[in-house]
């Protein structure tokens, strides 16, 4: 008599996908027009950052292209459907003239990296 021993192999199947969210700007650039740098030595924009996924989208870092653009997070982790703001500002004393400047906004949304452009013109 033979014996025939049969061994199942089980295995759960794992879904590959992976979730990402989506980050939205609320504007990828901004021009701050004329400052005059004796009556405003840091002007200062806020842009919104909406979360258009469903998995939370964590802010890793910011650089910029100059010393004198300076970033701050109201928060480092936008949850899903929801906004948070980041605000950008610019220290004029050391600048005259046109200027243009970028900001790069690392994040784990899908997009990774958003370029910020702002510009504007500083008057004596």
């Amino acid at each position: 008599m033979a014996l025939l021993l049969t061994t199942f192999h089980c295995s759960a199947i794992k879904d590959t996908t992976k979730e990402v969210s989506q980050l939205l700007l609320g504007t990828n650039q901004f021009d701050f027009g004329q400052i005059d740098k004796n009556s405003k030595s840091i002007a200062t924009v806020k842009i919104g950052l909406y979360n258009s996924g469903t998995t939370p989208v964590l802010i890793l870092k910011a650089d910029t292209s100059c010393k004198c653009v300076k970033t701050n997070f109201e928060n480092d982790e936008i949850p899903p459907k929801g906004t948070a703001y980041l605000s950008i500002s610019i220290e004029t004393k050391e600048l005259e003239g046109p200027f243009k400047k970028k900001v790069y906004l690392k994040t784990t949304a899908k997009n990774r990296v958003e370029l910020i452009k702002i510009s504007g013109n500083v008057t004596d």
